[in-house]
Order: C-alpha cells, then structure tokens, then sequence
C-alpha cells in the first residue's frame, strides 16, 4: 500500500483542484513520475490513474518511469537525513587531571601545530640539526622558553591549561626525539578515594 500513496495523494490533488490545473496549464501536459520500472504493478496504475486524470483536466499526462529514482526519499526519515545539520558534538574521553597529561599526548595536541612542520623556525619534531643546538643549551633554558614564549611561540605554546611538569614532559619528548637522552619528570601520583 505504501508504494501507491504518492499516486493516490496525487490523483486526489487531480481531482480536487481539477478545474484550476486546466486553467493553469491549457497547452503543456503533465508528467508524472514513477521510481519503479515499466510494467511493474506500480507502471500500471500509474497509467490507469494517468488516463483518468487526463479527461477531467483536459491535458495529456504522461507517464514517465525513473527507476532510479528513490521511492523514499519522502520519508520523514530520508527529509530529516537530507536537512540534519552539518557539523555536531561529540564528547569524547574526560581530559586528564591538570599535571598528569604525558608528553607525547601534549605535543600531539598542541605543539605539533607548529613543531611538525616547523611553523615561524620552530624545531621540527624529530630532526637532529633543528634541535641540536636548543639541546646543547641543556633542559633547563629549553623548559623556560617554552613556559614564557619564544619567538613567535607564545607561553605554554598556546595552552595556558599545561603545568610547569607537563611543559617539561612535552619538552623532554620533543628534545628526545630528536636525539637527547632526557629524563621525563614523573607524572604525579593518583590520589587514593577515602572511602
């Protein structure tokens, strides 16, 4: 029943709105579409209706088959998937506790903005020349830079969230990658729920 609902619905709007589509179109004909093959059960009442609509309203309607053509796309399900919105949320993971984020995780969430690429002559990730040099000066001056902004970095390369540890972890992965032999700091331990 439901593959001849748009037929029926559009045989009614025929009937009952016969005379003004007769005034409205006194020379074209009309089309109708069907979205199943010719000489399906749908084909054929498409062409009973068509012919019965066709003496009333004094024009010529043509049947015109599109398989191809969705025979759903009027669900209220199909609408709502065409006019969703284009973006959404999603919450993912809990952030970590400020201090306990790594520093792999760090620089993949923010330093690599610039690091991967070497953005404004930031280091790049991995490459000895680049970082050679920063590595000489030793741990301690690399971990100030970063905390109060060098260059075009700005403090905490961005993220005013990162602690004073977390810098450093974020340093410490950078610089190693690039062939330092730096000692991440710990991440502080999880405090124990009293019960």
């Amino acid at each position: 029943m439901k593959r001849y609902t748009p037929l029926f619905a559009l045989a009614a709007l025929a009937v009952f709105a016969g005379g003004a589509a007769a005034q409205q179109y006194p020379t074209r004909n009309l089309n109708m579409l069907v979205p199943y093959a010719a000489g399906g059960p749908t084909d054929t009442v498409a062409r009973v209706l068509a012919q019965a609509m066709g003496k009333p309203l004094g024009q010529t309607v043509i049947v015109e088959n599109r398989p191809s053509a969705d025979p759903l796309a009027m669900t209220p399900e199909r609408i709502a998937e065409r006019i969703k919105p284009v973006s959404g949320i999603e919450m993912g993971a809990p952030p970590a506790a400020p201090g306990a984020r790594g520093g792999e995780a760090i620089v993949k969430a923010t330093c690599a903005a610039c690091h991967q690429a070497g953005v404004a002559k930031a280091p790049k990730i991995g490459d000895k020349s680049d970082w050679a040099t920063h590595i000489g000066h030793g741990l301690a001056p690399l971990v100030q830079s970063a905390i109060k902004g060098k260059g075009a970095m700005p403090p905490r390369g961005g993220d005013a969230t990162l602690t004073d540890a977390e810098v450093t972890r974020a340093v410490v992965f950078m610089a190693n990658s690039a062939g330092a032999n730096f000692k991440e700091p710990a991440a502080p331990a999880a405090k124990k729920k009293s019960k």
